[in-house]
């Protein structure tokens, strides 16, 4: 007979660190599949012009996001991830989340001129709606991390990615274009936001100076860290928005998400390593932190080559095949791109063993 429970206790006396590196990798491969099939059809159906649009929508979000978050998220994960004073940074780190994301959302309004293309594309209000909504989920989000519950925290991006996903494709089925990418992406960060409060044990309570000091000294580090990731990440799609057109953005999108297929290992680990790392550091407990990373490295290579040397002999079919006819011109750039992830698994792991 089949019985749940017996299972569910197989599973959990399996080792923690291996445990959660198997639900966040199972859940990461589950949004990659997910996200590939998905762009594939919005190629096909949308083009590169409205593809490209949203991209660069979700780049503005990315940077103002950051913004928001001033570097207080990994801050907030990392004190609350030490076991002490836990509600107090809790509150602390939601007080500052909230002042930076109207401080954010402010100045894109002052600034909304400036921004051509999003208001021109109708997703003007749509990035003001989603920097409003990531600021409650992040707060839950974060402080569910920083509790060590990583799975809950990998199930609630799980959501967040099916919700958009489903929502997104509903509203293009219907006609919605542009903007029912837009609104689906809001709706998937909501729905992640909610479940992730469903699991956070942490209540708001009095603060000190020396708890909001505390994270600002971590955060400016956190700050700088993911600002050059940041840059990584999307400042190419800023520039090609401002200097090219909305269709060459869809286009080099759509190769650059062809090419995470080679760190998605990397991003199970990244997300499973942080908070025992931090812990392990607080304890002075250096050996495992080596261990633990020299294993990543391995891990993450194991993938990141083949699929380099795959790519640089199909890339030009794949993007054929899987996207269009249109999407075939990003060859070029998905080779060099293929380059740059390999030099990412490095960057990425190390960022998050200094962050630690």
């Amino acid at each position: 007979m089949f019985r749940p429970s017996r299972y569910l206790a197989r599973i959990m006396r399996i080792d923690p660190v291996q445990r959660q590196s198997a639900i966040s990798l199972a859940s990461t491969i589950g949004l990659t599949a997910v996200g590939f099939l998905s762009t594939m059809y919005f190629a096909h159906t949308v083009g590169p012009s409205i593809l490209g649009a949203y991209f660069l929508f979700v780049a503005y979000y990315s940077v103002f996001n950051l913004i928001g978050d001033g570097g207080f998220g990994g801050a907030a994960v990392k004190r609350i991830s030490e076991g002490e004073d836990q509600s107090a940074y809790f509150t602390a780190f939601a007080l500052l989340r909230v002042v930076l994301t109207v401080a954010s959302v402010s100045f894109l309004l002052l600034a909304q001129p400036y921004f051509v293309k999003l208001t021109s594309s109708g997703v003007f209000s749509w990035l003001i709606l989603a920097l409003i909504a990531s600021t409650f989920t992040n707060i839950a989000s974060n402080s569910v991390y920083g509790r060590g519950k990583v799975g809950i925290n990998q199930i609630g991006s799980l959501i967040d990615n099916l919700v958009r996903i489903g929502i997104q494709v509903a509203a293009i089925i219907l006609g919605f274009g542009l903007a029912g990418l837009a609104g689906g992406f809001v709706a998937g960060i909501l729905v992640s936001g909610l479940f992730n409060f469903r699991f956070l044990d942490l209540s708001f309570t009095s603060f000190r100076r020396s708890h909001i000091a505390s994270l600002f000294t971590f955060s400016v580090w956190t700050f700088l860290s993911s600002s050059g990731y940041l840059v990584f990440s999307y400042a190419d799609t800023i520039m090609i928005g401002y200097f090219m057109t909305e269709a060459d953005i869809g286009i080099y999108q759509v190769a650059l998400q062809l090419t995470s297929l080679a760190t998605f290992i990397t991003l199970a680990l990244h997300t499973t390593l942080y908070p025992k790392i931090s812990y392990w550091g607080k304890q002075h407990d250096l050996t495992l932190v080596e261990s633990a990373l020299a294993r990543a490295f391995t891990y993450s290579l194991l993938l990141a080559v083949p699929v380099v040397v795959g790519g640089w002999i199909l890339g030009e079919r794949l993007l054929y095949f899987f996207y269009g006819e249109s999407f075939a011109a990003g060859a070029g750039a998905l080779a060099i791109l293929l380059l740059v992830q390999v030099a990412h698994v490095f960057m990425y792991l190390q960022t998050m063993c200094l962050n630690a």
